[in-house]
């Protein structure tokens, strides 16, 4: 069976933690695109480990494929393998696609140059732009000049790539890594093994998102055929992750973000919730669930949500659900996916009682307070989507499964 973890929000919705926890029962996982401005930040017991381009199943020892959808930076690599190492967990189960394409030192510095404002300054848009442009180079090329193989004269990158040996060099004990990730995924599916696909940033920051506060590729299933090589139509079921609120990081707060809670109360949540980017470092903004937001990510072809953080709001009086917004004096149940709109729309918000009482911890639906049933019922009412998975807390066992994703379809 085929799952994919995609973000429902902005991102940073602790995708990272659901994955963990389904690679249990999977054979293979599969990050498809993005690269190092992505951050998995997984508790398990008193061991923190934080990835930006290994898949989050290395935890669980499982085989690891960072796909040709990536863009992938050596130097972080080389961090990342290293913390793998130092947490003792298998190295020769990570697989690179020959066909990923690389972030060079001087893509990291053009973005430090012009300090884009919702970037992460990890050189991931320039490595997409010049994919784009057809003058990027990909971990092939990488292996090749480990090799010493030639370099094809006919190539318009050949000028280019011949300044870059030293640097390959440099990193040549990742060559090994490298390889034709794809045929490794469609074995894994021909033989019906379980395969997870593991998605970074979330949809509303896609190309069809918030633009232009978005990232470079497509976190959603419309980015899986290619940045795989697999036949999308083979994922049996979409799982989105969304908080039970909605964070987002901007460098200078620019961002849209409709819901937003008041200063004071999104530093208590941010001190409550360690709600700083785990790639960036810089603090999320916090606002209130966003259903407009979250029923355009649904369209885009999720099936089920996972629920992270509901133990954050434990001590709220009230908590609130935007359904609609105001926009241009009316009512509106549509997302406008424009920036511009989004800082004129105003929330339309739904009331509901808080529990006042933990529910960190709790691993049975039955045992959540009467008032924490209501608010995943009424999501799953305003969404059209099933809550599977819900989180109480940041260790991977802290967690409610409702319905396993894992289960065969009627």
């Amino acid at each position: 069976m085929n799952l994919m973890v995609v973000g429902a929000q902005a991102g940073d919705e602790g995708k990272g933690a659901v994955t963990d926890y389904l690679s249990k029962e999977a054979e293979v996982i599969a990050r498809f695109q993005g690269g190092p401005n992505a951050g998995h930040t997984i508790v398990n017991g008193s061991q923190i480990l934080k990835f930006h381009q290994i898949p989050s199943g290395i935890n669980r020892r499982k085989t690891c494929i960072l796909g040709p959808g990536m863009v992938i930076d050596l130097e972080t690599l080389v961090e990342e393998l290293a913390q793998v190492a130092k947490a003792k967990l298998p190295l020769d189960c990570i697989y690179i696609s020959n066909q990923a394409h690389l972030i060079l030192p001087n893509d990291v510095a053009e973005t430090k140059k012009n300090n884009a404002s919702s970037g992460t300054c990890k050189g991931v848009a320039p490595a997409y732009s010049h994919m784009a442009l057809r003058t990027g180079i990909r971990m092939i090329d990488f292996k090749r000049a480990v090799n010493g193989d030639p370099i094809d004269s006919n190539d318009p990158r050949a000028d280019r790539l011949k300044s870059l040996i030293p640097y390959f060099l440099s990193h040549k004990a990742l060559a090994h890594y490298v390889g034709n990730t794809g045929e490794i995924l469609r074995d894994a599916i021909e033989r019906g093994a379980n395969v997870l696909f593991e998605g970074a940033q979330g949809i509303s920051l896609g190309p069809a998102g918030e633009y232009p506060f978005t990232t470079s590729s497509s976190p959603g299933i419309g980015g899986v055929g290619d940045g795989a090589e697999i036949d999308p139509r083979k994922i049996d079921r979409v799982i989105g992750v969304a908080k039970a609120y909605l964070t987002r990081v901007d460098k200078d707060d620019k961002g849209p973000l409709v819901t937003a809670m008041s200063e004071s109360d999104q530093e208590r949540l941010r001190i409550l919730g360690n709600e700083w980017g785990a790639t960036t470092g810089r603090p999320r903004r916090i606002g209130y669930l966003d259903l407009v937001q979250l029923r355009n990510s649904i369209r885009t072809g999720i099936d089920e949500l996972a629920l992270t953080k509901i133990d954050l709001l434990d001590g709220e009086k009230d908590i609130y659900l935007c359904n609609a917004y105001e926009l241009n004096g009316e009512t509106t149940f549509d997302y406008p996916r424009d920036a511009y709109q989004l800082r004129q729309a105003r929330p339309v918000n739904i009331r509901l009682p808080g529990w006042r009482q933990s529910t960190k911890g709790i691993r049975e639906y039955d045992k959540l307070p009467e008032e924490t049933k209501q608010f995943i019922s009424e999501i799953e009412k305003l969404a059209a989507r099933p809550v599977t998975i819900i989180k109480t807390g940041a260790d991977t066992k802290e967690i409610i499964i409702r319905k396993s994703p894992w289960r065969k379809a009627a």
